[in-house]
């Protein structure tokens, strides 16, 4: 069920189209009701054998009727026509590969000879050397053995060897990278001798870099980076994402799906220097410039995330009336980040009319994450509570917050919000917070997408105090905070 489930949930923002709607017309009963049982969202499998064929999910005719289904979803796939300019010139190279191989097999080779020959230019012209290795090995066949031309022939059979050798490095470069990624995906930690095994790699993959391949430099780009960033140096991994941006800038097609990647790989590297300004402005530029909407509504989020972080309302508040307008169709969890936003949003400007039963009503039935969104939502809980005045509620809440942290929030990564509950619960139950503020300070805040630190600690922190009217005044990113006082 796994292999099918993206796709048909997919079919209308992806496949839906007059071809495939032919497609789909044609199912026989059985596949159809498959279809829309589980883009209605069903995948137990036990349920749906039961329901459709009062099987078990191993029987042989549901299994079959998968297969069935999944082959006609292929075709779908086929078809599909939606994407950046880039990836539906490649989408027409890729149609086109089939088609001249099953022209070959059926052996219709003037048909064959006039496709391969465009498929092969149009190949080269997008660096896809796979593609283009494949129709010159075809075509210096067609030419020496079929047409007698044995020029023609040599002459395809030196740039298909050509493309293989591209290709070769291509291959090699992007096992390099599948390497890399390895390392920093696993959850042992970092050691020197790793870092060391970075650079090396990185080194490799340098030396496979060829002009006609943005493949290869794309793979050493990506590398760079991840040494930089698992090394911690943030200075280092401007420069990398600066590089990257200024090589693909400067190649005669416009990869908008790299661009865009190195783009945040930017953004963020500037969000992690404390540079909220320049990331601001990054973003702001690179919304104007993309076309593709996901990609467009993913950098909207990001800006969003900055400007609430600073707490700078005004600017999160017009943005965020966009934000909500796709909340069905983005990304995981899109729709219970924009809860989990509003929650926020509406606290600090809007308390008096924020819905936070609905909020709650809603965010309560997301699957536990443990250290991300739950957590996040109970501290907004809480701040809100804060924020309306209600003391007790507080009192009872801060300490079983606590408890939480020191089971699931252990570690580095979530020191600042172990501080910042820590100082809340000090606040109100009357302990000594000196402690816990100068180790707050010494921690280096940062924005994250759906992290679980929505608006900066010290921010916030200085809200409470002046609506609490207490003396502590943190040193926190400048921002447009205002005093905020607490609902009567």
């Amino acid at each position: 069920m796994k292999t099918i489930i993206p796709i048909i949930t997919s079919y209308d923002s992806a496949l839906k189209n007059d071809v495939t709607e032919q497609i789909l017309s044609e199912f026989h009963s059985k596949e159809r009701e498959l279809f829309d049982r589980v883009k209605k969202g069903e995948e137990n499998e036990v349920t749906l054998a039961r329901q459709l064929y009062n099987v078990t999910p191993s029987h042989r005719t549901y299994q079959s009727l998968k297969e069935k289904l999944l082959e006609d979803l292929t075709k779908m796939v086929m078809l599909e026509s939606r994407g950046t300019s880039i990836q539906q010139k490649k989408k027409q190279v890729l149609r086109w590969h089939l088609a001249v191989r099953i022209l070959d097999i059926l052996g219709w080779r003037p048909a064959m000879a006039r496709l391969a020959q465009k498929t092969y230019r149009k190949a080269i012209h997008l660096e896809m050397h796979a593609e283009a290795l494949d129709m010159a090995r075809i075509l210096s066949t067609h030419f020496a053995v079929y047409k007698r031309q044995k020029s023609a022939g040599e002459k395809y059979h030196v740039l298909c060897c050509k493309s293989m050798d591209i290709y070769r490095n291509e291959v090699e470069a992007e096992w390099l990278y599948a390497q890399a990624f390895h390392i920093l995906a696993r959850k042992s930690g970092i050691d020197k001798n790793q870092l060391a095994l970075f650079a090396d790699l990185a080194d490799k993959i340098r030396d496979k870099l060829h002009p006609e391949s943005h493949r290869t430099h794309f793979f050493y780009y990506q590398v760079c980076y991840m040494k930089h960033y698992i090394s911690g140096n943030i200075a280092g991994r401007i420069q990398v994402a600066r590089q990257a941006l200024d090589h693909f800038n400067s190649l005669h097609i416009r990869h908008e799906v790299i661009l865009s990647s190195f783009t945040g790989r930017l953004i963020e590297s500037f969000i992690d220097a404390g540079q909220f300004s320049q990331a601001e402005a990054l973003c702001k530029a690179n919304i104007r410039e993309l076309d593709d909407s996901y990609s467009r509504v993913f950098r909207m989020e990001q800006l969003f995330a900055i400007y609430l972080y600073q707490a700078k309302f005004d600017d999160a508040k017009k943005l965020f009336a966009s934000l909500k307008k796709p909340a069905q169709k983005y990304f995981d969890h899109y729709k219970e980040r924009i809860l989990l936003y509003e929650l926020y949003l509406g606290t600090f400007t809007n308390i008096r009319n924020l819905n936070i039963r609905r909020i709650n009503y809603n965010l309560n039935r997301v699957k536990q994450d443990k250290a991300g969104l739950f957590i996040a939502h109970k501290i907004g809980n809480l701040l809100y509570q804060v924020m309306d005045g209600n003391d007790d509620y507080v009192i009872d809440n801060t300490e079983a917050l606590l408890e939480y942290t020191r089971t699931y929030l252990q570690g580095k990564p979530y020191a600042r919000t172990r501080y910042f509950i820590k100082i809340i619960t000090s606040l109100y139950n009357g302990s000594e917070m000196s402690k816990w503020l100068e180790k707050l300070s010494k921690t280096n805040s940062a924005v994250k997408r759906g992290g679980i630190e929505v608006i900066q600690y010290e921010i916030i922190l200085n809200m409470i105090f002046r609506m609490r009217g207490t003396d502590h005044i943190l040193d926190a990113t400048p921002s447009s905070v205002k005093s905020i006082p607490a609902k009567s």
